[in-house]
């Protein structure tokens, strides 16, 4: 009888622990399993994560370069200008170096272009001349080309009787307007008036493009006389455009940051009703920006 019991009881031990191998196997296949899921999440993370780009670079030193090393070699250039330049075509007229100039900000473009900020207005006149200029561009090196900025403002409902001889008409306008030469650096339809006009057509606007941020804000606040009437202009803005996940017209508005999780479809169908269907809504108006700094 003994040997019975014991012989349960040993039984009895040996199936204790293998149940107790089997949990302890268990746990470990469940630790690997929540290590693994722990690093396909990671990875997913990091993968949903966007790109980290390299810093914004330009080649305007023949190489790859930072907003600090292109500030370096443009005021290297700045200071290796002669204090007094004389013009080519006149040497009675000459150009005296401000003082105390120095550019202070490098906005890189994705082109590989460059806008320079300068610290006073003398700095940017001094620079308008075209004998500096070539002086500025020798030192910074042959492939590099200085443009001026150039603010574009929308001149509204010109008769298209102008059609043949706006773009002609800038330093006539800027005479009307009692403007400095140059100030108007361009005017052209916005619209192509052979493919986008209608043939019922009898206003349309114009692009205004001049490279004086006071002679823009000036235009957009008071007007501009144009063939003997003044009109209305503003700010040239974007734009609006669809956005082909929610179908919604909004200036600023892409489908990549669009809030909407379902896409819908490009035209109205019997499933979308009037109130809903984002088809019916009319295209925002683009705000006046009379006071508005360009």
């Amino acid at each position: 009888m003994t040997e019975v019991i014991d012989n349960a009881n040993q039984k009895l031990q040996q199936e204790d622990e293998k149940r107790k191998k089997e949990i302890a196997e268990a746990d470990r296949q469940r630790q690997e399993i929540d290590k693994t899921r722990e690093e396909v999440l990671e990875k997913l993370k990091e993968a949903a994560q966007p790109p980290q780009g390299p810093t914004q670079t330009t080649n305007i030193l023949g190489r790859n370069a930072t907003p600090e090393e292109v500030l370096t070699k443009v005021n290297e250039a700045w200071k290796a200008i002669p204090d007094v330049v004389v013009a080519e075509d006149d040497e009675y007229d000459s150009y005296d170096k401000p003082e105390g100039i120095k550019f202070v900000t490098a906005r890189l473009l994705s082109n590989g272009g460059v806008i320079l900020e300068i610290n006073t207005f003398y700095g940017t006149h001094f620079l308008k001349h075209p004998a500096v200029r070539r002086h500025f561009q020798k030192t910074l090196g042959k492939d590099v080309s200085i443009k001026d900025r150039q603010y574009s403002i929308l001149v509204e409902f010109l008769p298209i009787t102008l059609q043949q001889r706006l773009a002609d008409m800038a330093t006539i306008i800027e005479e009307d307007n009692f403007y400095t030469k140059g100030d108007i650096h361009q005017i052209r339809w916005m619209r192509d008036p052979e493919n986008s006009w209608r043939k019922d057509q009898q206003y349309a606007h114009a692009v205004l493009n001049t490279r004086d941020r006071n002679r823009a804000n000036d235009i957009i606040e008071h007007g501009i006389v144009i063939a003997g009437k003044r009109y209305k202009a503003r700010k040239l803005e974007d734009d609006p455009k669809r956005c082909y996940k929610c179908q919604l017209i909004e200036p600023g508005h892409r489908a990549a940051d669009c809030p909407n999780e379902e896409q819908l479809a490009h035209t109205s169908s019997n499933k979308n009703s009037a109130p809903t269907c984002l088809m019916e809504q009319t295209m925002p108006n683009i705000p006046q920006t009379a006071n508005s700094s360009t």
